[in-house]
């Protein structure tokens, strides 16, 4: 996995630098539209479609410009409430356990705050040992009928620990959103 650097301000020459390459660019965009604006054109709607392109491109482009012109990096805020997340995994008679293991294995291994749920539709004894061991959470379906994937679905997420996810799940079962 890659490690991430901090993010830092640019140094004074790389500000410098910047800047520079910055007004070179203002210069030849200028130098460009000046020369375009003063020649002559055979046909003039076309010559002013064609302007205006070119005039809301570079008005684009400085736009841009302008805020690498000032570019720092704000500081990073202070976290005032520790957010965690639920992750599901599932598993159906038949599949391999080395799968299952390699999956919970890293799922466990995320450094970000999470819950971690085994959504065990054959209620596996192995599987509950398992989830135990390295600390999931087995959920299964007592009750098993022939219903839709989505109903199972809500079934395993009235298990999640964070009650505003259960919502954004139901609501993309659903397609509200």
């Amino acid at each position: 996995m890659k490690i991430v650097e901090p993010v830092i301000n640019p140094t004074r020459k790389q500000t410098f630098t910047l800047r520079l390459m910055i007004f070179i660019g203002l210069l030849c965009m200028f130098l460009f539209l000046r020369e375009l604006l003063l020649t002559d054109a055979e046909s003039i709607p076309l010559y002013w479609m064609l302007m205006a392109t070119l005039i809301f491109m570079c008005l684009k482009i400085v736009h841009e410009w302008i805020h690498y012109f000032y570019i720092t990096v704000p500081e990073t805020p202070k976290e005032e409430k520790k957010y965690t997340v639920d992750i599901f995994t599932t598993f159906c008679a038949g599949e391999p356990y080395e799968m299952i293991n390699e999956t919970l294995i890293a799922i466990k291994a995320i450094k970000y705050p999470h819950n971690t749920f085994l959504c065990d539709e054959a209620d596996d004894p192995y599987l509950r040992k398992l989830c135990e061991e390295l600390g999931v959470i087995h959920v299964t379906r007592i009750k098993k009928s022939t219903q839709r994937q989505g109903i199972s679905i809500m079934h395993y997420s009235s298990h999640l620990l964070s009650f505003v996810w259960y919502w954004i799940l139901i609501m993309c079962l659903f397609r509200i959103f």
